[in-house]
C-alpha cells in the first residue's frame, strides 16, 4: 500500500505529465490552427461559397463512416494496453486487421450509396474519391501507442505535419486549378504520408504483427459496441443538419452554414487533449483498484473541465 508521500510525489508526477502533455499539444493544435485557418482562408476564397458547401458535405457525409470505422475500439483498446502493456502488440495488431477489413466494407458501401443517389458530377467525383480515407485511417490505428505511453511529441509532430501537408498541397493545386476533387485528392495524399508516419514511429514501441484473433475481437466489441450507438447518435446530432441542408436547399446556402461549424470545432480540441493524457493513467489506476485515487482524477478533471467550459462558451459568443 502507498504511503502518504508516495501518493503525493504520484500526484505531483501526474500533473507535471498532464501539464507538460497538454502544453505540447496546444502548441501544437495553435500550429496547426494558423495553417487550418490559412487553408480556409484560401479554400473558401478559391472555391467560392458553393464549392465550399460541397467540400463541408463530403465531410460530413463520410462523418458518419468514420464513426462506423472507430466504434468505440480506440478507446477500448487503449484501456487495455494500459492494463496490460504486455500484449498491446497482439491487441493493436488483431484490432488493426479487423478496422481494415471493417473499413474496406465501409469504402464498399459508400460507393454503393454514392451511385445510387443524384449527386452533381463534381461532388459525386469527390466523394467517391474521399472514400479512400476510411482505410487509411484504419491502418493509423497505431498511434494509440502513443497514448498509452503518455507520449505527446510523437503525436504533435504528426498533427502539424498533417496541417502542414495540406496547406502546401493546397497550394500546389490552386496553382494547377484542379479544383475541390484537386483538393480531395490532396487530403488524401496528405493522410497517406500521415499514416506512413505513424506506423513508422509506432515501430519504436513495438511491431504490430496482421493477425486476426477471433476471441479477442470479440471481448472488445462486446466492451465497445455502446461506445459504438453513442457515437452514431453524436454522428447524427453533429453532421445530420449538413445532409438535410444539402437536400433542402442549395449549395451556397450549405457554404454559408459550413462557416458556422469553423468557429467552435475548434475549441473541441481541448478537453480531448486532456483526455489523451488522463484516460490511460485512469485506467492504470482501475486495474490496480485505486478507488480513491481514480475518483479524485475523474473529480478534478470534470471540475477543471467546467471552469473551463464557461470562459471559452463567453468568449464565443
Amino acid at each position: 500500500m502507498s504511503s502518504p508521500s508516495q501518493k503525493s510525489h504520484n500526484d505531483f508526477s501526474l500533473r507535471r505529465i498532464l501539464f507538460k502533455n497538454t502544453g505540447i499539444q496546444i502548441i501544437s493544435q495553435a500550429f496547426s490552427l494558423g495553417a487550418g485557418l490559412a487553408t480556409t482562408f484560401v479554400l473558401s476564397r478559391y472555391l467560392g461559397v458553393e464549392r465550399f458547401g460541397s467540400l463541408n458535405y463530403v465531410f460530413a457525409f463520410y462523418y458518419f463512416f468514420m464513426t462506423l470505422t472507430d466504434m468505440g475500439i480506440d478507446t477500448i483498446v487503449i484501456r487495455e494496453c494500459s492494463k496490460k502493456p504486455e500484449e498491446a502488440g497482439r491487441i493493436l495488431g488483431t484490432m488493426r486487421t479487423f478496422k481494415l477489413i471493417a473499413a474496406s466494407t465501409l469504402v464498399a458501401i459508400a460507393w454503393a450509396l454514392i451511385y445510387k443517389i443524384a449527386f452533381p458530377a463534381d461532388l459525386k467525383h469527390a466523394l467517391y474519391l474521399y472514400a479512400l480515407i476510411l482505410p487509411l485511417v484504419a491502418l493509423e490505428f497505431p498511434s494509440v501507442i502513443f497514448q498509452v505511453h503518455l507520449n505527446a511529441p510523437y503525436p504533435a509532430i504528426i498533427g502539424i505535419f498533417r496541417a502542414c501537408g495540406n496547406f502546401v498541397f493546397l497550394i500546389m493545386l490552386v496553382s494547377m486549378g484542379l479544383g475541390m476533387t484537386g483538393y480531395v485528392t490532396a487530403l488524401v495524399l496528405t493522410e497517406l504520408f500521415t499514416m506512413l508516419v505513424i506506423n513508422y514511429f509506432s515501430r519504436r514501441y513495438l511491431k504490430l504483427t496482421w493477425t486476426l484473433d477471433k476471441t479477442l475481437c470479440r471481448k472488445v466489441l462486446t466492451s465497445s459496441y455502446k461506445l459504438a450507438i453513442s457515437g452514431i447518435f453524436v454522428a447524427i446530432m453533429n453532421r445530420a443538419d449538413f445532409l438535410m441542408l444539402e437536400r433542402m436547399a442549395d449549395p451556397h446556402q450549405l457554404g454559408l452554414y459550413s462557416s458556422i461549424y469553423k468557429v467552435t470545432n475548434l475549441l473541441e480540441s481541448l478537453p480531448i487533449m486532456m483526455m489523451m493524457t488522463l484516460y490511460p493513467v485512469m485506467s492504470r489506476y482501475a486495474k490496480q483498484e485505486d478507488r480513491g485515487r481514480l475518483k479524485q482524477i475523474y473529480k478534478k478533471s470534470l471540475l477543471l473541465l467546467i471552469v473551463l467550459a464557461f470562459p471559452i462558451g463567453f468568449s464565443v459568443t
